[in-house]
């Protein structure tokens, strides 16, 4: 499952401005690269909406179901908001209705239907 967390508002090509559900997973367990301890995490991302941000924000607290998938991709720079720091990354995230499943496994690939 996932939960609408929140409510952003985005600008497009053209500059105008467009609502975003921010989407959270579930917990998660990690283990650190460099200590070995574990440490707690969600995945999260943003979803454009076909609605109102006022609509947007009715939806917040609400499950769905699915899963926030990590996918591979072409390695971009990413500039951490909190402290400015740019990172090259090599992944993304993408929302996927229907949760992990063998044709998945097999090929590696989200299955989205």
């Amino acid at each position: 499952m996932v939960t609408v967390s929140g409510v952003e508002q985005r600008k497009n090509a053209k500059q105008e401005v467009f609502p975003v559900l921010i989407i959270t997973g579930d917990l998660e367990i990690r283990t650190s690269k460099t200590s070995g301890k574990p440490y707690a995490a969600v995945r999260k991302m943003s979803i454009p909406c076909a609605f109102s941000a006022e609509i947007a924000q009715q939806m917040v607290g609400k499950q769905l179901k699915g899963e926030i998938q990590r996918l591979d991709c072409d390695p971009y720079d990413y500039a951490n908001p909190d402290t400015g720091e740019v990172v090259k990354l090599t992944h993304t995230y993408q929302y996927c209705p229907n949760p992990s499943n063998l044709a998945e496994v097999i090929t590696g690939e989200p299955v989205l239907s």
